[in-house]
């Protein structure tokens, strides 16, 4: 955590391959900041008014995919998903968000 960071007490190897670039060492302040570093995606934030996460992102895939009946009834979809269809996710970057296609 981000509260951590003035703490850290790192061995003398560590620090070096920090120095060289060869080891990253990153703060978080949230659990979705780290899920994003870790798997590269966009979490998602979640909109109380209309429950549910922000569309193509991680969470509203894995909310999807754990509630398939419920998510659809909150988006206003059909319960019968059509073949073939392809749900995208955004995937992070250092250069910023950009949309990979899952599925």
């Amino acid at each position: 955590p981000v509260q951590n960071m003035k703490h850290l007490m790192l061995q003398r190897e560590v620090r070096e391959a920090v120095e060289r670039g060869e080891f990253h060492i990153w703060s978080v302040t949230r659990v979705e900041e780290a899920f994003e570093l870790l798997t590269g995606f966009v979490s998602g934030e979640w909109d109380e008014t209309k429950q549910r996460f922000t569309p193509g992102t991680a969470f509203a895939e894995v909310d999807k995919a754990l509630h398939p009946r419920s998510s659809e009834a909150r988006s206003g979809a059909s319960s019968k998903r059509s073949k073939g269809t392809k749900s995208s996710i955004i995937k992070t970057s250092k250069s910023g968000p950009r949309r990979a296609v899952k599925k």
